[in-house]
């Protein structure tokens, strides 16, 4: 009998970040060819600067993307009830002990 099940992909150097390892290798790659082809477009003329801003960005725009606007706006499930809120957690009268 033949085992069908995948094992999970193994995480990346940068996945306590959230980024995927294959988005910093091609982050990486196109920062170089940009120093390559586009030399002026380097941030003061630095690769490692470069590829960390672009990281930066791409770290920033993934957390607004799985924090905000996927549970909000793309997600299937946003549309399904909840139970309604009707107590505040910090609303209950509190009795001295006796």
């Amino acid at each position: 009998m033949v085992d069908t099940r995948h094992e999970p992909a193994e995480a990346g150097p940068l996945s306590w970040l959230g980024l995927k390892s294959r988005a910093a290798i091609v982050t990486a790659a196109s920062c170089y060819m940009l120093s390559r082809y586009a030399p002026t477009a380097l941030i003061m003329g630095s690769i490692a600067l470069t590829t960390f801003v672009a990281l930066a960005v791409e770290l920033v725009a993934y957390i607004t993307h799985t924090m905000i606007i996927y549970p909000n706006f793309l997600s299937p499930l946003r549309h399904l009830p909840t139970p309604p809120v009707s107590v505040p957690i910090f609303r209950f009268k509190q009795t001295p002990n006796r």
